[in-house]
C-alpha cells in the first residue's frame, strides 16, 4: 500500500513537472498493483490528453485513452468531482464528442456529471453552457440530446429544465425521427419497388413489409403517448394527437396481417375516445363513421351524426351523412334531431332559481336584499323576454325552412360528394342505399363494386373488419343483378344470397331476395313455397308477408292474398317516404288482385273492377308519384270503361312518372303512331329503351326500336334509322316491318343492292307483304331490272288498286323504262311503253281522283318523248290525253292561259294542228 502511495507521489510529481510520459509510466505501474486506484486514472486522463502526438501514436490514440480514465475514475467514484472536471475540460478543449465519443455517450455522461454536481450542491451552470454550445456547434446531436432529455431520463431530471421544456423536447425528437424514418422508408422502397411487378395482388403488401422493418423498432408511439400525457393546453394535445392519430394509421398500412388486428383495436379504441371528447381531429370523425359497423343504415347515431356535420359541415362525409338523414327516404326525423339538439331555453332562469336557493346560510339582510334584486332582474328579464319572443316566433318558421335539406338537394348533395369521398366505405354505401330505394339499379352498381373493392382494401390495408357492411353490399349486389340486365344475372344473384345463407342461415334478407327473383321469373310456385318458409320464421316481417301474398295470387289464392295484403297495410304505421310508398305498393297490389279475381270469375257488374278502382285512386291520394297506380288506372279505363281519353292521360301520367312503365309507352306510342304522329310516338319510344327499367321487355319486344327508326325516315334521317332498324332486328329478326324500314333506309342511302337483299328476306317471312314487293320494285328499277320490277309492281296494283302510291309507282317505272329504251334506241318499245304510262295515268286521274305532282311531271317526261320521236307522234292517245284534262280541275292558271292562249277546250276545237303541235300543246297543259 505504501508502494502505491509513493508510486502516486512521484506521478503527481512527474505531472506537475509536465513530463507526460514519466506520468504515464509511473500511472500504469500503479494500476497494476491497484486496477481501480482512483487517482491513477485521473493521472493518466490528464497525461494522455496533454501529451503530443508522435510518430508512434495519434493524437485521437491518446485522447481516447485519456477519456477511458476519466470515464473509469468517475465511475469509480461517481461523487468526486474531479474526474468529472477533469473530463469536461477535456471536452472542452478537444474535439473528443463526437470524434471519439458518440453524442449518446457524451448525454449520458452530462446527466451523470449533473447528477454528481446536485448531490455536491455544486454550480451546473458551466456543464448547461457546454451543452447549449455543443448543441449549438453541433447541429446532428439533436437527436441524441433529445433522446436524453425524455422526461424519467437522468439528463432530463437532473438539467433538463434549463435546456428545453419536457413538451418541447418530445415534440423535436418526434419530429427528428419521423424526419429519419420517413427517409429511410422513401430509400428503402425506391431501391425495392423496381424488384417487385405491379401486377402482383400482393404488391402493396410485399411493399409494406419493407417500411415495417423500419417501423417495427420505432418508438415514436411511446412519444406520442408519452407527449399527449403531459400536454396541458388542450389545443395543442388536440393537435398532437390529430398527428399521433395520423402516425398509427400509417403504421397500421404497413404492419404484417397476423399484428394488425390487434393493433387496429388500439387505434379503434383511440378514434372511439377522441370522438367521445368531442375531438378537433377530422380524421378521428371520418375514421369513427367509417370504421363503425352498422347493422342498418336507419339505425344510426343520428344526434353524433348531426353533431359531426355541424363541427364541419364542409367535410364531404359529414355532408353526405347529413343528407341522408335529411332524405324522405331514410327512417330520420331531420326536425325532430335538429330540435333535440338546439339548446334548453330556460336553462338561464332554472340557475337564477337555483341561486335563490342558495341563500339559505347568508342572514336575513342578506337574504332580503338579494330577493329584492332578484326580482328587479326578473322583471326586467320578462320585459327583455316578452320582446325576444316574438322575434323568436318570426324566426320558427324560418328555422324549419332551413332544418335539414330537400329531396333533390340531397341527391345533388350524395352525387357531389361521393366524388370526394372516393376511399370511403360508409359513403358509398350510403349512396347504394339510396340509388337501390329509388330503384336506380344500374347507377349503384358501380358504387357498390366499389365498395366491395374498398372492404377488401381496407382489410388488407389495415385489418378493418366489417362483416356487417360487407353482407350488405352483398345483399345490394344480388339485388341489382336481379333488375338489371334480368334474368341474365339472375344465377350471379342466386350464388351471392347462397354465399351469405351458407355464413347465416336464418338472413331474412337473402331468403326473401330469392323470393324476389322467383317472382321476376314467374316462377310463382317456387316463390310462393320459398316465401312461406321465411314467413314462419319471421311473421312480422311486412314485407315478406306483402310478397307472399303476391305471389299467392298469381297462383290463383286470390281471398288469401287480398287478406295478407289487407295485414301488411294495417301494420304499415310510419309516415316516412319508404313507408308510404311501399303502403300505396300494398294498395296497387290489392287492386291488382280484385282484376285478376274478375277476369277469373263471370263479372257482369264489375263488382272487383269497382273495388280495384277504389283502391287504385287511394294509393293515388297517399302517394301522387307512384306510377304504377295511374298505369293500372289507365288499364281499367281503357278495357273496363272504354274511355281511352281518360286512359290516355292515366298512361301518360304514369309514364311521366316512370319512364320504364311499358305497358304505358305502348298505349300512348300507338295512339301517336295512329294519327300519325311519329316525332311524339318516337319521343316516347326513345324514353323507353333509355330507361333501364324496362330492359327486360325489350328483350322480347322490338317496337321502340322500330318507333324511332320510323321516325327518322320521316324526318329523312335514313342513315340514323338503319342502326334503329338493325336493332329491332336483333330482338326480332322475324319482324318485317323492320326489314322493310331497313330496306327503305338502304335504298335512301344508296346501298341498292342490300336494299333488294333486305326486300327478299321480308318477301321471305310474309310473300302477301305488298309494301315490301312495292319497295323491291322500285330498287330494281334503280338498278335498270325494269322488267322485273314491272312484272312485280303490276301485280302489286292488282291487289291493290285503290293504292295510289302502288299506282305512282307503276307510272313511274314504266316512264322510266321508256325513256331508258329511248336512249338505247328501241324507239317502237319507247312509244309503245309511253302510251301504256299515259293510259296508268289516265286510270289514276280519272278513277283515283289522285292530284299528285309527279303524276304531272311523269306525263310531261312520256310527252316529251312523242315530240322527240315525230315519225311516232301520230299514235299519240289522244282521247286519253284528253279524258286527263277534262278530269282535272285546274284553278289559278287564268294568267299563264292569258299568256299562251292554250286550253283544253281551244285546243280540240283547233282543226289545222298538226299532230306535233298537238303534243306540245298537251306538254304546255301539263
Amino acid at each position: 500500500m505504501s508502494d502505491i502511495k509513493q508510486l502516486l507521489k512521484e506521478a503527481k510529481q512527474e505531472l506537475t513537472n509536465r513530463d507526460y510520459e514519466e506520468t504515464i509510466e509511473i500511472s500504469e505501474k500503479v494500476l497494476k498493483l491497484d486496477p481501480d486506484n482512483y487517482f491513477a486514472h485521473i493521472f493518466l486522463g490528464k497525461a494522455l490528453s496533454s501529451l503530443p502526438a508522435s510518430n508512434n501514436v495519434s493524437s485521437n490514440r491518446n485522447l481516447e485513452r485519456a477519456t477511458n480514465h476519466y470515464v473509469s475514475a468517475a465511475k469509480l467514484v461517481p461523487d468526486n468531482l474531479l474526474a468529472w472536471k477533469g473530463l469536461f475540460l477535456l471536452f472542452r478543449t478537444t474535439e473528443v464528442v463526437p470524434d471519439i465519443l458518440s453524442y449518446d455517450e457524451y448525454f449520458d455522461l452530462c446527466g451523470q456529471y449533473a447528477d454528481a454536481l446536485l448531490k455536491q450542491e455544486q454550480s451546473q451552470v458551466e456543464l448547461i453552457n457546454d451543452i447549449k454550445l455543443l448543441k449549438k456547434t453541433h447541429p446532428d446531436c439533436q437527436k441524441a440530446f433529445y433522446q436524453h432529455l425524455k422526461p424519467g431520463s437522468l439528463m432530463a431530471e437532473t438539467i433538463g429544465r434549463h435546456l428545453s421544456t419536457p413538451q418541447d423536447a418530445l415534440l423535436n425528437l418526434i419530429k427528428i425521427l419521423s424526419n429519419i424514418e420517413t427517409t429511410e422508408i422513401g430509400k428503402t422502397l425506391s431501391q425495392n419497388r423496381l424488384k417487385l411487378k405491379a401486377s402482383d395482388p400482393d404488391y402493396q403488401i410485399k411493399l409494406n413489409s419493407f417500411s415495417w422493418e423500419i417501423i417495427k423498432n420505432s418508438e415514436i408511439d411511446q412519444l406520442y403517448n408519452q407527449l399527449v400525457n403531459i400536454l396541458a393546453d388542450d389545443q395543442k394535445r388536440s393537435e398532437i394527437e390529430n398527428q399521433w392519430l395520423e402516425y398509427r394509421i400509417k403504421v397500421l398500412k404497413s404492419m404484417p396481417l397476423d399484428v394488425k388486428k390487434d393493433f387496429f383495436t388500439k387505434v379503434k379504441e383511440m378514434v372511439e375516445d377522441m370522438v367521445l371528447v368531442n375531438h378537433q381531429s377530422l380524421l378521428a370523425w371520418q375514421k369513427y363513421f367509417e370504421w363503425t359497423d352498422y347493422e342498418d343504415l336507419d339505425n344510426m347515431d343520428a344526434p353524433l351524426i348531426i353533431k359531426y356535420f355541424k363541427k364541419f359541415p364542409k367535410d364531404p362525409l359529414a355532408m353526405i351523412l347529413y343528407s341522408w338523414l335529411s332524405s324522405k327516404l331514410s327512417k330520420y326525423d331531420i326536425k325532430s334531431l335538429e330540435s333535440a339538439n338546439k339548446p334548453p331555453e330556460g336553462h338561464k332562469k332554472t340557475e337564477k332559481e337555483t341561486d335563490i336557493k342558495d341563500v339559505d346560510e347568508t342572514n336575513e339582510d342578506e337574504v332580503k336584499d338579494r330577493v329584492e334584486d332578484e326580482v328587479k332582474d326578473r322583471v326586467e328579464d320578462e320585459v327583455k323576454d316578452q320582446d325576444e319572443e316574438a322575434k323568436e316566433d318570426e324566426e320558427e318558421d324560418l328555422d324549419d325552412i332551413e332544418i335539414g335539406l330537400l329531396e333533390e338537394e340531397v341527391v345533388t348533395v350524395l352525387t357531389e360528394n361521393i366524388v370526394k369521398c372516393k376511399n370511403n366505405i360508409l359513403a358509398h354505401r350510403i349512396l347504394c342505399q339510396y340509388y337501390l330505394l329509388t330503384k336506380e339499379y344500374e347507377a349503384a352498381l358501380p358504387y357498390i363494386k366499389n365498395g366491395i373493392s374498398l372492404i377488401a382494401y381496407n382489410i388488407k390495408d389495415l385489418g378493418v373488419h366489417l362483416p356487417l357492411t360487407k353482407r350488405e353490399f352483398s345483399l345490394d349486389l344480388a339485388t341489382v343483378y336481379t333488375y338489371v340486365d334480368a334474368p341474365k344475372d339472375h344465377n350471379a344473384a342466386l350464388k351471392l344470397y347462397d354465399n351469405i345463407l351458407s355464413g347465416d342461415f336464418s338472413n331474412i334478407q337473402a331468403k326473401m331476395g330469392k323470393g324476389i327473383i322467383f317472382i321476376e321469373r314467374k316462377n310463382w310456385k317456387d316463390a310462393m313455397t320459398l316465401l312461406t318458409q321465411v314467413h314462419e320464421q319471421s311473421p312480422n316481417n311486412l314485407e315478406v308477408l306483402s310478397e307472399l301474398s303476391w305471389s299467392k295470387a298469381h297462383m290463383g289464392y286470390m281471398d288469401e292474398a287480398l287478406a295478407g295484403l289487407d295485414t301488411v297495410i294495417k301494420g304499415i304505421k310510419g309516415m316516412d317516404l319508404r313507408s308510404i310508398d311501399f303502403r300505396a305498393l300494398n294498395l296497387w297490389r290489392q287492386a291488382k288482385v280484385y282484376i285478376m279475381k274478375h277476369a277469373s270469375i263471370n263479372d257482369a257488374k264489375q263488382e272487383n273492377v269497382k273495388c280495384a278502382f277504389k283502391l287504385l285512386i287511394q294509393s293515388i291520394k297517399i302517394l301522387d308519384t307512384f306510377a304504377p297506380g295511374f298505369s293500372t288506372l289507365g288499364d281499367i279505363y281503357c278495357h273496363y270503361y272504354k274511355d281511352h281519353l281518360r286512359a290516355f292521360k292515366c298512361y301518360f301520367k304514369a309514364f311521366d312518372l316512370d319512364a320504364g312503365d311499358y305497358t304505358a309507352a305502348k298505349y300512348i306510342t300507338e295512339t301517336y303512331a295512329s294519327k300519325p304522329n311519329w316525332q311524339a310516338a318516337s319521343s316516347i319510344a326513345s324514353r323507353l329503351i333509355k330507361g333501364e327499367k324496362a330492359k327486360a321487355e325489350l328483350r322480347s319486344n322490338n317496337w321502340p326500336f322500330r318507333v324511332v327508326g320510323i321516325a327518322h325516315l320521316e324526318k329523312q334521317e335514313e342513315s340514323d334509322s338503319i342502326e334503329w332498324f338493325q336493332s329491332a332486328l336483333r330482338v326480332d329478326p322475324n319482324d318485317v316491318e323492320s326489314w322493310v324500314g331497313l330496306g327503305q333506309a338502304y335504298h335512301a342511302c344508296g346501298r341498292i343492292e342490300a336494299s333488294i337483299k333486305v326486300f327478299d328476306k321480308a318477301i321471305q317471312l310474309r310473300p302477301s307483304h305488298t309494301f315490301a314487293q312495292y319497295f323491291k320494285a322500285i330498287s330494281l328499277c334503280d338498278v335498270g331490272e325494269y322488267l322485273e320490277s314491272l312484272d312485280i309492281l303490276e301485280k302489286v296494283c292488282q291487289e291493290a288498286a285503290t293504292e295510289e302510291s302502288f299506282q305512282i309507282g307503276l307510272v313511274e317505272v314504266l316512264m322510266r323504262c321508256s325513256l331508258d329504251l329511248y336512249s338505247q334506241g328501241f324507239l317502237l318499245k319507247s312509244v309503245s311503253i309511253a302510251k301504256d304510262t299515259i293510259e296508268r295515268i289516265k286510270i289514276i286521274i280519272t278513277e283515283l281522283k289522285c292530284e299528285n305532282q309527279q303524276v304531272w311531271i311523269y306525263l310531261s317526261q312520256v310527252l316529251r318523248l312523242f315530240i322527240w320521236i315525230e315519225s311516232k307522234v301520230d299514235t299519240l292517245p289522244v282521247e286519253s290525253l284528253v279524258s286527263i284534262f277534262e278530269n282535272s280541275q285546274f284553278s289559278g292558271s287564268e294568267e299563264i292561259d292569258s299568256v299562251d292562249n292554250i286550253k283544253i277546250d281551244t285546243l280540240l276545237d283547233s282543226t289545222t294542228d298538226d299532230n306535233v303541235s298537238i303534243a306540245c300543246k298537251f306538254l304546255i297543259l301539263a
